[in-house]
C-alpha cells in the first residue's frame, strides 16, 4: 500500500498557519455553493464539520477514519443522500480530503463530475478523473484520497450495491456466466469513461440518478402526534408518507441501477444491459 492517511498538510490557502480571510472563505462558500450536487442539490447545506460529511458517507461504505488535507478552518463541504431500494447514494462536493474504508460485505461505484481522487488497493493506486474514468471498489479496505493539494474541489457520487445481485445481472450478460460474474465482483476495476459503448449507459444511470433525487426529496415535516396514541401508533404516525407507487417505483429504478452498473464492468455487453431493463414499470392492475 502507498503509505497511509496523508496528514494534514498542505491547505487549500497553502501552509501557512493564518487564519483565511472573511474574503476568502466566502469565495470558497460560492465555489462550493455552485457545483451542482448529482442528488440533494437544492437542500444541501454548506458545513465544516467533517464527521457530517463521514456519517453521510457511510450509507454507502464503512469509514475507519476522513481527514481534512488542509488547515481545519479551510475545510468544507456539502453532501446529501438518498435510497433507492438497498442502493444508498451518497453525493458531496469536498475540499480535499483522505479517508480509510474498512472490509464490507458490499460493493460500491464512484462517479466524479469535478476533481480526481485516488485509491489504493493492495499495494496499486488507480487514479480517477472527471469525465475520463470511474472506479469499481470491491468489498475490501482501501485508502482514498480526494482532490489535490492545491485545495482543488472534488465533487461525485457514491452508491453501494450487493455483489451478490450485481453478479446475477453479471451473469446475464457474460458468455462465461457465473464463474466470470463472482471473480469481476471480488476485484477492483478501473473503468474508462471514454468507451463509445458507454455513452448510453452513462446517459441512463444520469436518468435514474435525477429520478431516485426527485422522489427522495424533500422530506416532509412530521405530523403532531396525539399523546394518547400508543407506542406503534405513533410510529406509524411519524413514518413518512410516500405517494401511491413510490416505493414500488424506486425499487424497479434500483433493478436499473443493478443493469446499467454491469454494463460498466461489461462494455462490451452495454447494448443488451440496457435492452434488459425497461425504463417504465409494468402498469399497475386495477
Amino acid at each position: 500500500m502507498q503509505g497511509d492517511i496523508p496528514d494534514g498538510e498542505a491547505a487549500c490557502n497553502g501552509e501557512s498557519d493564518e487564519a483565511p480571510s472573511p474574503e476568502s472563505v466566502n469565495s470558497l462558500e460560492d465555489e462550493i455553493r455552485r457545483q451542482r450536487l448529482l442528488i440533494g442539490h437544492h437542500e444541501a447545506q454548506i458545513d465544516s464539520d467533517p464527521d457530517l460529511l463521514a456519517e453521510s458517507i457511510s450509507l454507502a461504505v464503512p469509514l475507519q477514519d476522513l481527514v481534512s488535507l488542509g488547515e481545519a478552518h479551510c475545510f468544507r463541504h456539502r453532501t446529501s443522500t438518498r435510497i433507492a431500494g438497498d442502493i444508498g447514494l451518497t453525493a458531496t462536493t469536498t475540499t480535499p480530503v483522505a479517508m480509510r474504508v474498512d472490509d464490507h460485505p458490499d460493493c460500491s461505484i464512484v462517479l466524479l463530475n469535478q476533481g480526481c481522487a485516488s485509491y489504493w488497493l493492495e499495494g496499486r493506486e488507480y487514479q480517477v478523473r472527471t469525465g475520463e474514468s470511474a472506479m469499481f471498489l470491491p468489498g475490501m479496505a482501501y485508502h482514498l484520497q480526494s482532490g489535490d493539494r492545491s485545495g482543488g474541489l472534488c465533487s461525485g457520487l457514491v452508491y453501494n450495491l450487493s455483489p451478490q445481485l450485481l453478479a446475477r445481472y453479471l451473469c446475464e450478460l457474460s458468455p462465461k456466466g457465473l464463474e466470470q460474474a463472482l471473480r469481476m465482483v471480488q476485484q477492483p476495476h478501473h473503468l474508462n469513461l471514454q468507451n463509445p459503448q458507454l455513452k448510453p449507459v452513462l446517459y441512463g444511470l444520469q436518468l435514474l440518478v435525477r429520478t431516485i433525487d426527485s422522489l427522495g426529496a424533500p422530506p416532509m415535516t412530521l405530523p403532531t402526534l396525539d399523546p394518547d396514541l400508543e407506542p406503534e401508533q405513533a410510529l406509524m404516525a411519524m413514518a413518512p408518507q410516500r405517494p401511491d407507487g413510490t416505493e414500488r417505483g424506486l425499487l424497479h429504478l434500483q433493478e436499473g441501477i443493478y443493469a446499467l452498473s454491469a454494463a460498466l464492468l461489461l462494455p462490451d455487453q452495454a447494448e443488451r444491459a440496457l435492452a434488459s431493463w425497461d425504463p417504465l414499470p409494468p402498469a399497475r392492475p386495477r
